[in-house]
């Protein structure tokens, strides 16, 4: 917030009130008091690299050099974007003008917090959807003007057609990530759970559900307001319940059981070659990179091809596996 703060108060000739709350030494001690405890227990449990790694390597590292493959060109979050605030895409047709007052203090700095954070990861190398969250408080805020705006309105049939689009891609969905991942295979997702997603009959019997609901909706003319918060709580129980954990296991779900395993046989957590900091969460031990000289290493199937080293598989999961190292003393 930092940086929105700094530009807000240059565009508004404010430079003043800026160097005020820099040097303000009630803020420093409030930051420090709460950031300080956290580098003390992490120093303590693990050591001082690990703070330098995450400081330099997991904050400029990210903005430096692309992490882990996930890169993307600079319209990546212009892509991104409408898939973020789907149910609510249609508010941001009314004219700016309206939706947007500059002369408004607040809007101006909400809209400076959008901008930043939408420039600022658009130029960062590695590039992930969540990381536009940050930016995202303003645009409720503007999407609750529009609501608004519009607390007269009836749900109209074009409202309708879009909100019936956004129910047919949560359909597609996981056919569509089939499909990407047989054109271009991945080790990042494991494409079994979204085979064993389609074959469920709960998500499309719940999707056509609340399609009908729509319909009733619409022919009812109900309040537009109602049925775009309606939909768009549907939707967030849809993903909650369905969408993520389905992503979430076919990227953690292997990488959870391997970590169990080490936790059960008492064995060190070492990744190599991949950068899963989740597992030391679930493994409950310290998280140590690349250290080839230990016996037992986590890693995933794509990056066997650079371990020099004889080896044999101890458990697989997946894209993962656990390999032995067999020194020659072994």
């Amino acid at each position: 917030m930092g940086p929105v703060f700094l530009i807000y108060c240059l565009l508004s000739n404010k430079k003043i009130l800026f160097l005020k709350a820099a040097i303000s030494s009630a803020a420093w001690i409030r930051f420090l008091l709460i950031v300080c405890p956290w580098f003390v227990v992490l120093y303590l449990r693990t050591d001082i690299g690990s703070i330098q790694y995450l400081l330099l390597g997991q904050s400029f590292g990210r903005f430096s050099e692309a992490m882990e493959n996930h890169s993307g060109n600079y319209y990546y979050y212009f892509v991104v974007l409408p898939f973020l605030i789907l149910p609510f895409l249609g508010n941001f047709l009314l004219p700016l003008k309206k939706l947007l007052n500059l002369r408004k203090s607040h809007e101006k700095f909400l809209f400076i917090w959008f901008l930043w954070v939408f420039i600022f990861f658009t130029f960062s190398s590695t590039k992930l959807p969540h990381y536009l969250i940050y930016g995202l408080t303003p645009l409720a805020y503007f999407i609750e003007k529009s609501f608004q705006i519009s607390s007269q309105a009836v749900y109209k049939f074009g409202s309708l057609l879009f909100d019936v689009i956004c129910i047919l891609l949560l359909f597609i969905f996981p056919y569509i990530i089939i499909y990407v991942a047989d054109l271009n295979p991945t080790y990042e997702l494991s494409v079994q759970y979204f085979e064993n997603f389609i074959e469920e009959m709960t998500p499309p019997i719940l999707l056509f559900v609340l399609f009908a609901i729509l319909i009733f909706q619409f022919i009812n003319k109900i309040r537009y307001v109602f049925v775009k918060k309606f939909f768009a709580a549907s939707l967030l129980c849809y993903l909650s319940f369905f969408l993520l954990p389905l992503i979430i296991d076919s990227s953690q779900k292997d990488l959870k059981v391997l970590s169990k395993y080490l936790k059960q046989n008492d064995l060190p957590l070492v990744v190599y070659k991949i950068n899963k900091p989740t597992s030391s969460f679930y493994s409950g031990k310290p998280y140590i990179r690349d250290k080839v000289e230990k016996e037992v290493l986590l890693t995933r199937k794509d990056k066997l091809v650079h371990l020099n080293q004889k080896y044999k598989v101890m458990k697989e999961s997946g894209n993962y596996l656990i390999v032995f190292i067999e020194n020659e003393d072994s």
